[in-house]
């Protein structure tokens, strides 16, 4: 992995476009992961769906007892951030959970707390 480094932060201003990109990782783009994760629900879902690979909707919403539409809404959200998979059999879609995107994130949140021992990046 490439370090690529941030020497003036102080430059970086709300109105630039510029990503903000560390160790090749975007930051809006981990941010987009890191939010669908970080909800009750879909942490929830991520569980069931782990335990239950290859569930389908209908299953799931019944075991968290939600409205479907609710749990529609949290499976698109983490399908989005790359967090579930999905494959269609039939009227039914399945989901699993896809591992290779979770040990990202994982990479990524050590990278960080492991780089704010040694910079000011993180305050």
């Amino acid at each position: 992995m490439n370090k690529i480094e941030l020497n003036n932060r102080n430059n970086l201003n709300s109105n630039n476009s510029e990503r903000i990109v560390f160790y090749n990782y975007d930051y809006k783009k981990v941010a987009v992961i890191i939010h669908a994760i970080h909800h009750k629900l879909r942490q929830d879902i991520i569980k069931l769906i782990d335990k239950n690979p290859n569930i389908i909707v209908s299953d799931i919403y019944k075991k968290l007892r939600v409205e479907q539409s609710t749990c529609s809404q949290h499976l698109a959200i983490l399908r989005r951030a790359g967090v579930l998979r999905t494959k269609r059999l039939g009227k039914n879609v399945m989901y699993d959970v896809n591992f290779n995107r979770v040990n990202e994130i994982n990479q990524f949140v050590k990278l960080i707390l492991n780089s704010s021992k040694d910079s000011d990046i993180i305050e």
